[in-house]
């Protein structure tokens, strides 16, 4: 009489997931390891767990439908036409795409309409800061910089300090 509770299949299945999953979570943190932020490394993290999360959700709806006879054999139409055609779906994706590229043009001449005029960016954070109103200034050599708060301008003359 067997008394074990797992097969050898469940074994070598097991064995086999923690070799995958050792070596993916190996190179992961080889190359997420520069990354500057935690932030960016859990993101990147959470992303993950949300595709397998997906995609084993997909996969476990499949196999519920096939077994309860919800796929039915054959198909009642055409899915998808065999040809190309001008279609409501058409006309919005162009009308979208003149309207990105609308934006777009906006954003790269908004200096010529005046937009961005009394803005500096703060070269730490790379916030902008209103020039008539910042959170700290440093005027070096005839060169005004804005910054958002006096700890990214000690920060930036830190960082001038040690290029120097």
């Amino acid at each position: 009489m067997n008394t074990s509770k797992y097969t050898w299949q469940v074994g070598i299945a097991l064995v086999i997931a923690n070799m995958i999953g050792t070596g993916v979570f190996t190179s992961l943190g080889y190359q997420v390891g520069p990354l500057p932020s935690g932030f960016v490394i859990l993101t990147l993290w959470l992303l993950g767990v949300f595709w397998v999360v997906m995609s084993a959700a997909g996969l476990l709806i499949e196999l519920i439908a096939k077994v309860t006879g919800f796929i039915p054999a054959t198909r009642r139409g055409v899915i998808a036409p065999e040809h190309l055609s001008w279609n409501y779906t058409t006309i919005l994706n162009i009308i979208f795409l003149v309207v990105l590229a609308g934006i777009y043009w906006l954003h790269r001449s908004k200096e010529r309409f005046g937009g961005g005029v009394q803005v500096a960016r703060d070269p730490i954070c790379g916030m902008q800061v209103d020039m008539a109103n910042p959170g700290a200034v440093l005027q070096e050599d005839g060169h005004t910089t804005y910054f958002c708060s006096g700890h990214c301008r000690d920060r930036f003359t830190a960082q001038a300090a040690m290029r120097s």
